[in-house]
């Protein structure tokens, strides 16, 4: 990957990107505790720029119709351990959004040093719960909009 492609990726990202905390709470995968996990995710209506972007990070990408006569929506997205060495590579040319890159890098590290990102069906202790929910709500907290 180019410095002028990264450059580029990153400027789309602060203008259309989102860094997040994910939270699933649905014991459908027989989980004891709550599951949070890094999210990477961007929406947009243009294919070709959606497309360039999981060719170089792999990802998934939704396509989603809208009613009238509104252009489709394509949005990738990438999850985890993936979403944060993203944001790492794209760290250096953000401008808006460093902060939530910094924090996804820095909660994907919390969880790869509590060796707890995919217990399954252990139980997280309650500490860990509140520091992964401090997380997400910092997260939420940057992402904000509206005046300050």
């Amino acid at each position: 990957m180019t410095s002028l492609q990264l450059s580029y990726i990153a400027g789309l990202w602060d203008g259309e990107g989102c860094f997040c905390i994910g939270l699933k709470t649905k014991n459908k995968n027989k989980r004891a505790s709550p599951y949070w996990f890094a999210v990477a995710s961007i929406c947009m209506t243009d294919s070709i720029a959606i497309k360039q972007i999981q060719k170089l990070f792999g990802g998934a990408i939704g396509k989603y119709k809208r009613k009238g006569i509104c252009k489709d929506v394509y949005e990738w997205k990438l999850w985890s351990r993936k979403a944060a060495k993203f944001a790492k590579a794209i760290l250096p040319y953000l401008k808006l959004k460093i902060k939530a890159a910094r924090l996804l890098i820095d909660f994907q590290n919390y969880l790869d040093r509590a060796g707890t990102a995919n217990i399954g069906p252990i139980l997280l202790t309650k500490r860990d719960m509140q520091n992964r929910e401090r997380y997400r709500q910092r997260m939420k907290k940057e992402n904000k909009r509206g005046k300050v």
